[in-house]
């Protein structure tokens, strides 16, 4: 908050003067009560003084006077007559007709006063309202540091309403960073232009800005304002996902934008050299500390190194401890429950931390006893109760899952919030405090207290007033709701309220990143469960499900496919395409089948669409779903390694669990062509290695993978003359930052065979395959083929999934960025020597996001390492087919190609590697 917290005085102007005992006296002595922390007696002073002004006839002193005591309410926590106070002070200047710009100001003032009232007890949406009209006053009467003031307060309250961007956006032009307002300069893309980040250069400005006014003394109060602004911005990048330098998508320039943490890095660096700022500097620690925390959890989720890691969490520590040392008594409350989850959610970096977090935890409970009811103070308890839910272990009054909460606290946390959130009028505030509740009871299986109290809390959070913006409080009531009928068989209640759940999740999947950023939220834990658990009620083996309930199904299996993505890129930018899939594939000249699979707790479940026909349901049951991944995973690692043996029993096995109970339905159906869209550790191994005893699939069925039909819909290529634009390195350089690869001898004969039988736009080879003359050729050629021979990989971290050129490594994004720059649409993308990382079961994630953010209407890639002279011959082999049967599908070409390897070469290690994602027509 930036609104002061100093009392009024009456304007020196004022037409009216009193003796020493009038009440402009009362006042000023009240002001310094207040300042000493005396509220009792400032607020009694205030009421006498309001008593004499309206005797007096005084109305705008009068005025003044009441919005003054409902600061001094506030502060006391006295909602209602803060309330009262601040309503009769604005009917008052209501009526009072002197508009001088002196008289405004109060106007503003008593806004302020009054906005600040309603974000504490949870109506953001009024106190935007009330900062932006006192915001638009200080404008008009010139008064810079009250109207930065508000306009900081305004992206508060838009944080408050899950606003972000628009948050960002105020903030920078607030603070006179970027004017948002103005053309972009020729040279500045206009999504680098509205970014939520700080552009090159910005952030050296900002420091020169600052050196010039601290050159003066004492510290300017617009300083001041300027830095609390600052801190809120370091906030919004946190919450949108910005956290730390990053390199952008613009590969001619190499841009890298700052984040969250080196603005706070800076801020903290120099409140440390102003000795008088004690709450701001506090106030700057906290916000480091949580953005080190979720940065440490981004880098554990993407595997980067331990001793980066522990960095962050010891850092995190020790900017808490600073932040504990606040003189406001909410910060304080809040580093420390912050800290506690930082240690709990860390504890392998400081192993000893048990006795400090028993001491930390017991001094929290008095701490939690003496916060007044507001929205910051419930939502900070109840910020530690959400973690102790975190955890699926049993739990007695006795054992919980950070050793240092039992039930009972749990519970006095739950009675003292719910008290609060009554006082301040919060539906919102309650409705978590009750959700809470019957999440307790529904770990109790006490059912039918679970149901009445989640029932409760659903219909509180649906109310008007529930108005600030709790985007995921219906999706975890619903699930909530779901999971409780669940426990009592009763199914179809059940799917309803999952089915409630699940749509409300659509719905804001574009807020769900800065709810993971902001509360440690993990998608593993919080979403894919709910898909699963969803898809495992509406595909029940007691009884045959419903055409609407496997089209449901279907749903919800696509939607896990964009919720990975979503998770894997940390952000909701993947397009989503409606597509009638049944339609498409009854209308197909091709008989092709749809393949969903998705692996649950204790069975493989299988929804397949085939021509002119119902959808229809398998399933293999599974004595245990860890046994089966590791099936999966050796059976990579073995179809992978040309020296392996036992290839051949490891996928049938797989063929019998995954094809075998379909295959009848396959043949008589006739089907040539089978999609899937695959889940977990089947999207990493080659479906056309799976052998049925006496074949390979792919010598039966042509085989495409799409990670969603809405994320990559079906659309036949243009028939045209194919025109390729060729790259790859035969001879990399020693290093490419600070990788080394291996010669790729065959590249140079794999790009001559291209030129043979298409025709070729532009080849660039070795050192002319650089960022810049890719760019440019992607930009300036007329392509509908992008053929790339160079090294590449596809990890579960976007930062390590690349594509090698000559001078650096290309990121997912970056390279997607650059092949949106071209002005036609890529028919198809052929990666020719990439591999998935080893050892990563969320490999493929980055294979399918390469493939969704290319643009490309079809990507062709390897799942290995593989050797260049078989993929030469993979490669002659489907251009060759695509020249001479322009009418065949690229799946049926893709298929010939595949085969013509097998006949060369037995071992699946040769051909398998090489899939196709995306369009097969």
């Amino acid at each position: 908050m930036v609104t002061s917290a100093a009392i009024a005085r009456i304007p020196n102007g004022s037409a009216l003067l009193y003796s020493q005992n009038n009440g402009i006296d009362l006042v000023d002595r009240a002001s310094q009560l207040y300042g000493n922390g005396q509220l009792e007696d400032a607020a009694a002073l205030l009421e006498q003084s309001i008593a004499m002004f309206e005797s007096q006839g005084d109305t705008l002193n009068q005025a003044i006077a009441l919005a003054n005591l409902s600061l001094v309410e506030q502060q006391q926590a006295q909602w209602e007559a803060a309330k009262i106070s601040i309503s009769r002070s604005l009917e008052l200047l209501k009526l009072y007709h002197n508009n001088s710009e002196n008289n405004s100001v109060i106007l503003a003032r008593s806004l302020d006063i009054q906005a600040q009232l309603q974000l504490a007890i949870g109506r953001s949406e009024l106190a935007l309202e009330s900062w932006q009209r006192s915001s638009q006053i200080y404008t008009e009467h010139n008064q810079p540091g009250n109207a930065l003031a508000s306009q900081i307060n305004r992206a508060t309250a838009m944080q408050n309403l899950g606003l972000h961007p628009r948050a960002c956006q105020t903030l920078l032009t607030a603070l006179d960073i970027r004017d948002l307002e103005s053309e972009p300069a020729i040279d500045i893309d206009l999504s680098r232009k509205w970014e939520c980040a700080l552009q090159p250069g910005e952030l050296e400005a900002l420091k020169k800005r600052f050196d010039r006014q601290l050159e003066t003394e004492p510290i300017s109060e617009y300083l001041r304002i300027q830095m609390r602004g600052l801190r809120s911005l370091a906030d919004v990048f946190r919450a949108v996902g910005t956290l730390e330098r990053e390199k952008r998508n613009d590969i001619t320039t190499d841009i890298e934008v700052d984040g969250s943490k080196e603005l706070l890095d800076w801020l903290f660096e120099l409140v440390k050299t102003i000795d008088y700022l004690p709450e701001e500097r506090a106030a700057i620690a906290l916000s480091l500390a949580d953005t080190e925390r979720a940065l440490a959890r981004r880098y554990r989720v993407r595997k980067i190194e331990k001793s980066k890691i522990e960095n962050l969490v010891q850092n995190a520590k020790s900017h808490y401890q600073e932040a504990m040392n606040s003189p406001k008594q909410i910060h304080r409350v809040r580093a420390v429950v912050n800290a506690l989850v930082l240690w709990v959610n860390f504890e392998e970096f400081d192993p000893d931390m048990t006795t400090e977090i028993s001491t930390h935890w017991t001094e929290l409970q008095t701490q939690f006893r003496q916060l007044p009811a507001s929205q910051d103070s419930i939502y900070t308890q109840l910020h530690l109760v959400r973690q102790y839910f975190r955890t699926s272990q049993q739990r007695g009054d006795e054992a919980n899952p950070y050793g240092f909460m039992r039930e009972a606290e749990i519970e006095e946390i739950l009675d003292r919030t719910e008290r609060q959130a009554e006082t301040i009028e919060s539906d919102r505030a309650k409705a978590y405090v009750l959700g809470y509740r019957g999440q307790l009871e529904e770990d109790r299986s006490q059912w039918e207290n679970a149901e009445q109290l989640t029932r409760q809390a659903i219909a509180l959070a649906r109310r008007d007033t529930a108005n600030d913006a709790a985007p995921e409080i219906n999706y975890r009531l619903f699930w909530q709701l779901g999971r409780i009928y669940k426990a009592q068989q009763r199914t179809e209640r059940s799917i309803s309220a999952y089915s409630q759940a699940f749509d409300a999740l659509k719905s804001i999947r574009r807020d769900l990143i800065a709810i993971a950023t902001e509360s440690q939220f993990n998608f593993r834990d919080s979403v894919e469960p709910l898909y699963r658990q969803f898809v495992d009620l509406l595909l029940d083996r007691q009884s045959e499900p419903t055409v609407e309930k496997l089209q449901k199904a279907r749903e919800a299996i696509e939607a896990l496919q964009l919720a990975e993505l979503d998770d894997y890129f940390q952000d909701a930018c993947s397009e989503i395409q409606a597509t009638n899939l049944d339609k498409i594939v009854d209308e197909s000249t091709e008989r092709t089948a749809v393949f969903y699979a998705i692996l649950l707790s204790d069975r493989l479940e299988i929804i397949l669409k085939l021509p002119n026909r119902e959808l229809q349901h398998y399933f293999t049951e599974l004595e245990d779903i860890r046994s089966f991944k590791t099936e999966i995973e050796e059976f990579y690692e073995s179809v992978s390694d040309k020296a392996s043996e036992g290839t051949r029993l490891q996928s049938y096995d797989i063929y019998q669990k995954l094809i075998q109970p379909v295959r009848d339905n396959l043949e008589s159906s006739q089907i040539e062509t089978l999609v899937f869209v695959l889940d977990g550790e089947l999207r990493n191994i080659p479906m056309s290695a799976l052998y049925d005893g006496k074949d390979y699939l792919i010598e039966t069925y042509a085989i495409v993978l799409n990670p969603g039909l809405q994320l990559l819909p079906p659309e036949s290529l243009n028939q045209t003359e194919y025109k390729a634009l060729t790259g790859g390195m035969k001879t990399p350089p020693d290093e490419i930052e600070g990788t080394g690869f291996d010669p790729l001898p065959n590249v140079g004969t794999e790009l001559s065979g291209i030129r043979d039988r298409l025709s070729v736009v532009e080849e660039l080879l070795d050192n002319r395959f650089t960022d810049l003359n890719l760019s440019e050729a992607v930009k300036n050629s007329n392509f509908s083929i992008l053929h790339l021979a160079t090294h590449g990989q596809f990890s579960s971290n976007p930062e390590n999934t690349y594509i090698a050129l000559y001078n650096n490594l290309l990121n997912t994004n970056e390279f997607s960025n650059l092949l949106r720059s071209s002005p036609q649409t890529i028919e198809l993308l052929a990666l020719s020597a990439c591999q998935t990382a080893k050892g990563d079961n969320r490999a493929a994630l980055g294979l399918a996001g390469i493939a969704v953010r290319s643009g490309a209407k079809a990507t062709l890639a390897t799942l290995w390492k593989v050797s260049d002279r078989s993929t030469r011959k993979f490669v002659s082999y489907f251009y060759t087919e695509l020249k001479e049967h322009p009418e065949k599908s690229k799946a049926k070409v893709f298929q010939e190609a595949q085969k013509l390897t097998l006949n060369d070469y037995d071992d699946p290690y040769y051909w398998a590697p090489f899939v196709i994602i995306g369009n097969w027509f």
